[in-house]
Parts: C-alpha cells; structure tokens; sequence
C-alpha cells in the first residue's frame, strides 16, 4: 500500500466491489457511501475492546478518534480500529453485532488477530483513511463479495 498523501494514494480510488484495489478502502471525499459495518475498537492491543454497528464507519471514527462519542468508548479512550465486517443490509450488520457481544473476549481476540495480526490502527485520522488488514485484502482478492456467516459459531483456529 502507497504511503498516504504520496501520489498513488491521491489517485481516484474505487471500491473492490466496483474493481478496485482491496488492499485500501477510502472514506474520504473520493469515495464515500452508506455501508452497514460492525467494528472492534481497541484501547491498545488486546486491550479494552468496544463493538459498534455503523452506516458511515469514517464518519463514527473521526467521532471516537476525537472523543465525541459519549460513554464506554470515551470513559476507557477506546480508539484504534483494529477489526471491521461491511454488510449488504444493516439488520444483517446489527444481527452479527449482537452475536459478536455475546463471543467471549478469546473468540473476539482471534477474530481481530486474524484480520489484523498486528494489532495496528486501521484508521488515519488525518485523511480519513480505512485500511484493510491483510487476511481482508486476501479474502476479497479471492471472493470480492463475500456472504456474511451469522450462525454464531466462533471464527476458525486457522
């Protein structure tokens, strides 16, 4: 992935839906639209988690990021992206978001570890920026629109 503000990164960027490049989704002004997204917030790594529902997922990062929203995300400075599903519908987004609160706090862990090994910050505040992990970025170079699995079971051991 280019670095954010190099000249790769300011290029039109499209959806992997739409043919883009799954390896950096932008949520900034070049392309920015409704999906339904369930996402695992973490005060550090394998720190405080907070699981949250959104249409917009910049838009409700830039309010976490500056403390904006009010309550158990805010009390425990609960900031870093570090996991997130997009969804077709947003009851199919609310009913994976109640099953995850309902996982024990291993299970969450492997689910984000898996996604994102590294525990690193999804989000660039300053440009508005949502990147993909690498188990993501491989998962839709292979299935572009994947189906949600909502039967509750616990993600893999790999």
């Amino acid at each position: 992935m280019p670095p954010v503000g190099s000249e790769l990164s300011r290029r039109k960027w499209r959806h992997p839906r739409e043919g883009g490049d799954p390896s950096r989704l932008n949520c900034g002004t070049e392309w920015h639209m409704k999906v339904p997204t369930v996402y695992i917030v973490a005060s550090q790594c394998r720190g405080t988690l907070y699981i949250g529902v959104t249409s917009s997922l910049a838009q409700r990062m830039q309010q976490h990021t500056h403390g904006l929203v009010h309550g158990f995300s805010k009390k425990y400075a609960i900031k870093n992206l570090v996991f997130y599903e997009m969804f077709a519908t947003m009851e199919q987004a609310i009913a994976r978001e109640k099953q995850l609160k309902h996982w024990n706090r291993a299970w969450k862990l492997r689910l984000v570890e898996e996604m994102n090994p590294e525990w690193k910050n999804l989000f660039d505040a300053a440009t508005g920026e949502i990147a993909f992990g690498p188990a993501d970025a491989e998962r839709l170079a292979i299935e572009p629109v994947h189906p949600c699995d909502l039967d509750g079971s616990p993600p893999s051991r790999g």
